[in-house]
């Protein structure tokens, strides 16, 4: 078993698990529909770059798999969209 099979049955065990509040099964596949990447950058994942659960922290619900950075990126914004364009515009402006 290579490296990015490890890491996705262990995601697969932690989606089984309660930590997410999932009231139903998410299979691993609708996760992985983004391709083996990032829904967000588009980076593939590798040993380097680990798939990480996206989870709405409201609802729980699990929504797709992320690069750390992206998954922390929406972490620190608080998953608020318009603390999101506040910050596209602030980087249209200062770039």
């Amino acid at each position: 078993m290579n490296t990015i099979d490890k890491r996705l049955t262990t995601l697969k065990s932690k989606i089984s698990s309660d930590s997410y509040k999932t009231k139903s099964k998410v299979s691993l596949s609708k996760l992985l529909l983004n391709d083996n990447m990032c829904a967000i950058c588009r980076t593939p994942f590798s040993r380097e770059v680990k798939p990480r659960i996206d989870h709405c922290h409201k609802t729980g619900k699990i929504r797709k798999l992320l690069c750390h950075h992206c998954n922390l990126g929406l972490g620190f914004f608080k998953d608020r969209i318009d603390y999101l364009e506040q910050a596209i515009d602030y980087l249209k402006e200062h770039l």
